[in-house]
């Protein structure tokens, strides 16, 4: 993770889920969960912090069908 900032640490203490990566259009996927285009990756906040790497959550993970509930709101 680098350099760690406490500002930011104590940030993505709130965070389960940052998307990494800048939009583009070229690659626009309106089916995608939480991103815009293919290009942007889905972080695993808690686990990169413990293991101090990039924890990727892979598109078949079991925690992405739980943030796809019809009862939750995600912002």
């Amino acid at each position: 993770m680098g350099q760690k900032n406490p500002k930011y640490l104590e940030l993505l203490n709130y965070l389960d889920v940052l998307v990494d990566g800048r939009f583009e259009i070229a690659k626009k996927d309106l089916n995608l969960l939480f991103r815009g285009s293919s290009n942007q990756r889905l972080i695993n906040v808690p686990e990169t912090i413990k293991q101090n790497k990039i924890v990727i959550i892979p598109e078949s993970d079991g925690i992405i069908d739980s943030f796809k509930s019809k009862d939750k709101l995600y912002i």
